[in-house]
């Protein structure tokens, strides 16, 4: 009775160890996997060198540049900013080649390149705007009631908005 016992608790353990994490549900709003590109990474090229020669460091690995993203000049990057898909042989996986290339002449990072979708956001981390009445603007974003309105009777209904920051986080708009 007591080694029948002994299995069953541990049985019990083995199946929840099985059972994949609660997901908090909100707003529609679901994080996927980590899934990524089997066969290909992404660069950050350096400022200091040009896109030809950090190419030519990737392709003495043995790897191939895919496609090259070149992005003007903002305030947060004064420079501009330029990113690299870079194609890998079959052999080799991209946490070698992302460590191989963490030492390569005019490459600043390497990283997995991660499939996104459109509706996977961080629902964790909104894009929340810097105005002050933003909390006053309860349909747009109401989650925790942050705004009673003194002229609506009774209490507001937590999260009854259209999830405007949720939305933020996929599309903000053009400047058309």
């Amino acid at each position: 009775l007591i080694v029948l016992s002994v299995m069953l608790c541990a049985s019990l353990g083995v199946a929840r160890g099985q059972d994949a994490l609660p997901i908090e549900m909100m707003g529609g709003w679901q994080p996927g996997p980590e899934a990524y590109h089997p066969s290909r990474i992404i660069v950050r090229f350096s400022d200091a060198f040009t896109t030809s020669n950090a190419a030519d460091s990737i392709q003495r690995l043995g790897y191939s540049v895919y496609r090259v993203a070149d992005f003007e000049p903002t305030a947060a990057f004064p420079s501009g900013v330029r990113f690299g898909i870079v194609e890998l042989p079959e052999e080799v996986s991209p946490d070698v080649a992302i460590f191989r290339l963490g030492d390569a002449p005019g490459i600043l990072y390497a990283e997995r390149d991660y499939i996104r979708y459109k509706d996977q956001v961080q629902v964790d981390a909104p894009i929340i705007p810097n105005d002050a009445h933003f909390d006053k603007m309860w349909g747009l974003h109401n989650k925790n009631c942050q705004h009673i309105d003194p002229h609506l009777p009774g209490s507001p209904v937590d999260d009854a908005d259209i999830d405007a920051p949720e939305a933020w986080a996929v599309h903000t708009g053009t400047v058309e």
